[in-house]
Order: C-alpha cells, then structure tokens, then sequence
C-alpha cells in the first residue's frame, strides 16, 4: 500500500520524536522546555511524582522541589510541575495573543499542553543560526510568585533614537589585529558603529562597545546587532530607566535592533527589561544545573503593584527584542510580570 504524504510525515516525526531530536522537531525560536516536558509525560512514569525530578534534571533546573513533602500534603502534580518550571525562570507570555489562537482556560490543560500553549516561543525569530540550547538560556532570573504575578529583577531600558544604517560604509572600519569569538566583519561593522556614536556625541557607548571588542567576552546580541548592519536595517538607542526618578537624565547605553515598525523616537513611549545571569563556576555557591541565563524582550508598562520592600512596575512583553547592553555598577529593579488571563483563578 502506498502511503500518502500526510502517513509518511507522521512516520518521521514518530521517529524524531523517539530519537529525541530537539532541533528538528522544534523551530529556533521554541525553548526546548515544552519537548522536553511533553516527551517526558508520554512516557510511561510507574511513580508520577518521580517527574518533578526528571523535569527538572532535563531542563537543568537549580531549584526543585521536594516531591515526597508535596505528595504528603497532597498538593496538586500538575501545580507543582508548573510552579517549578516558573520558579526555574521559565517565561510565560503574558502579552496580547496578536494573532496567536487563545489559550483555553489552564484548568482544562494538562501541564504540557498548557505550557505549549503559553510559554513564550518567539526567541530570535529573525536569527535561525541560534541554536534550541541559546533558547534554553532565556530564562527570567531570581523569581518569585505573588497574586499580582511573577516576579524577577533586570534592568529596565526607555527607547529613543533610531539609528538608520543603511546608508553605512559596505566596508566597514579597519580592524588591525582581528582577534575573538566574533568574525571579522562583524567586528568591523561594531567598530564603526562605536565611531559613527562617537561623532554624534554618545561617547559612553561608544566607549562600552570598544572596551568589549577589546576583551571580546560573552554578550548576548552582539552578532545580531552586527547582522542588522549588514543588512542595513535599524537600530534604536536605549538609556537605563529609573522607576524612582523617571525624568533623570540616563546616558545611552544600550542598542536594540528595530522591527519594521520603528517610531521609538516618537511621541510614544517604548521600553525593554533584559536580565542577565552569567553562569560562574568559580563561585563557592555554584550549582552544576544552572545555566547562562539572559532575557531581552520589548515590554508594555501597566503601573505599578507592591514588590518586596516598595511599589515595583507590571511589565507585558510584547516580542523578543536582540541587543546589546551595558550596565555595569547598576543594580537590577524588581518588576512583576503578571500572569496570563487563564492563570489568575488558579494563582489568587
């Protein structure tokens, strides 16, 4: 009997679905997360609350949860899987659906279909080189749970200027000695771009993004940022907000890369939140199951709720937002990102 297109494709991804092949069954911009949980439910657990500790071996989670205390105070699997993932930084999207089918009500889900569902999966949309285990980094860092939402601390950023690049030299800026992780183009391409800030008088970027291709360390972005000038695309300039102080003066410190809809330097406002938590095995606290963790999302700012020791902002993502960021000696503020429409019954 032949089999039909639509047979045979069902018979490959039951293959890469056994074989566990991450990065064919799922896009670049999908964290690994929601394979590994689903593949980890379909299989057949003798002792179910044993999933809490293969979750989180699998995920590289640093937090766990003790599953025999749950299990005796009869908490819910379900709850506990889902608080965990959270707790591990996990990020819910919590914006409009823009498009996106609505969610049905998390009480009618299990745990994976709710996570398929309503994880964030729009990680480098636009930059297929990265890989599923850059995307099993993009995790929210020191969080916590209350009624209003998730909490988490990062860096807050206003957008203002665009910059438009298509009209940049093809060639770049010499580079004497090309030496790092990045390529040689890309370097060149950093290069003038700190040189062309320079002249328009942002010389503490300019000065931040020389001092990193000097020691060429791990930033996340900074590829992007060199692809968008390669196509000639637009960049935006963002200066660190202060929640207590909004209309303090704040140098640019930061370049994000524009989507086609710009207008950062208008009327309206335009802010992003980036957390970032470099894995430091060196460290005496040290936990072989965390991982690098970074976040860089353009955000909608809702007010503001009660954090731990004052009123903090709510924060609803509105996409994944590439860039590079510099922030050295400023301390990270404490947003909360509320929960999705369907979790609040559940969480209150």
């Amino acid at each position: 009997m032949k089999k039909t297109k639509k047979t045979k494709m069902k018979v490959l991804h039951r293959i890469l679905h056994q074989a566990g092949r991450y990065q064919y069954l799922l896009t670049c911009s999908q964290p690994m997360t929601l394979r590994i949980i689903s593949d980890i439910d379909q299989k057949s657990i003798t002792k179910p609350w044993d999933m809490l500790a293969i979750v989180a071996n699998s995920c590289g989670y640093a937090i766990r949860f003790n599953a025999e205390k749950l299990k005796r105070s009869e908490a819910s699997l379900s709850l506990s899987i889902l608080a965990q993932c959270l707790l591990n930084g996990e990020v819910l999207h919590n914006g409009r659906h823009n498009g996106r089918p609505p969610i049905p009500k998390a009480a009618d889900l299990t745990v994976p279909k709710y996570l398929e569902r309503a994880l964030f999966s729009g990680f480098y949309r636009n930059t297929p080189k990265y890989n599923l285990i850059l995307n099993k980094s993009c995790r929210f860092i020191d969080t916590s749970f209350s009624e209003s939402g998730i909490h988490t601390h990062g860096h807050i950023w206003k957008l203002r200027k665009v910059i438009d690049t298509c009209n940049w030299p093809v060639q770049d800026a010499w580079v004497d000695v090309p030496h790092g992780k990045l390529e040689l183009i890309q370097r060149k391409r950093l290069t003038y771009m700190a040189k062309w800030l320079e002249g328009e008088r942002y010389g503490s970027l300019a000065d931040s993004i020389r001092d990193y291709l000097s020691r060429d360390t791990k930033l996340a972005g900074v590829s992007e940022v060199a692809d968008v000038i390669e196509r000639g695309d637009s960049l935006a300039l963002g200066c660190l907000w202060d929640t207590s102080s909004p209309e303090r003066y704040s140098p640019y410190m930061a370049v994000f890369i524009c989507d086609d809809r710009g207008g950062y330097d208008n009327d309206g406002e335009a802010f992003a939140f980036t957390a970032s938590r470099p894995e430091d095995a060196s460290s005496d606290k040290f936990d072989l199951n965390d991982l690098d963790r970074h976040v860089s999302f353009e955000v909608a700012m809702e007010g503001k709720v009660q954090g731990q020791n004052r009123l903090v902002p709510t924060l609803r993502i509105i996409r994944w937002l590439p860039g590079m960021c510099f922030f050295r000696g400023v301390h990270r503020e404490e947003v909360v990102f509320p929960w999705p429409s369907d979790l609040k019954g559940i969480v209150a």
